[in-house]
């Protein structure tokens, strides 16, 4: 049986434009990632948070 799997992503960010320092914003973001696959010990679920630095023009 051949190898198949499934990855899917779900990305929601936020970041306010009147918070700015020196041309740059605070963006956040949450992403939960799900892998379904026919290969033992491969499938995973995870959640996790970034902060970046986003440029506002």
């Amino acid at each position: 049986m051949p190898r198949e799997g499934r990855t899917r992503s779900l990305r929601l960010s936020v970041y306010n434009r009147a918070f700015a320092w020196r041309g740059f914003s605070l963006r956040l973001s949450l992403v939960h990632e799900v892998r379904e696959t026919n290969a033992q010990l491969y499938d995973y679920r995870r959640t996790g948070g970034e902060l970046s630095l986003v440029r506002v023009f």
